[in-house]
């Protein structure tokens, strides 16, 4: 894996969690770039190396295993991040695997068709 692809995969994923952070009616506030940055630096890594960290745990490495794993620990890490990070509310856990759920299902769609695209280009 390559550093620009993992870049442009950060990119998207704080581009991804901004815009449903900002569709998201309130449920799930993030306020400022600084918030959006440091909430997509704990995720991107999980959306990114989520084969590895399923290995590590034991979960058979299937698409829908990864993506249940994913949504699980992107969950998490979101309703944790909001007691950590001031500027980040979460209204409760299952809106945040609820927003997990739709972000992964984003990052999927997104990593797939436009970061190789973007990669070749660079």
């Amino acid at each position: 894996m390559n550093w620009e692809l993992i870049a442009i995969q950060l990119g998207i994923n704080t581009v991804v969690l901004w815009a449903l952070a900002f569709l998201c009616g309130g449920r799930i506030r993030i306020r400022g770039l600084v918030p959006v940055l440091s909430v997509s630096i704990v995720l991107g890594p999980i959306n990114v190396f989520i084969g590895y960290i399923d290995y590590w745990l034991g979960i058979p490495l299937r698409p829908h295993y990864m993506f249940l794993s994913a949504v699980v620990l992107n969950g998490v890490m979101l309703y944790l991040l909001s007691y950590i990070i001031p500027k980040v509310t979460v209204e409760n856990f299952r809106i945040a695997l609820a927003f997990s759920a739709i972000m992964g299902l984003m990052s999927l769609v997104l990593y797939f068709v436009l970061a190789p695209r973007l990669a070749a280009l660079l």
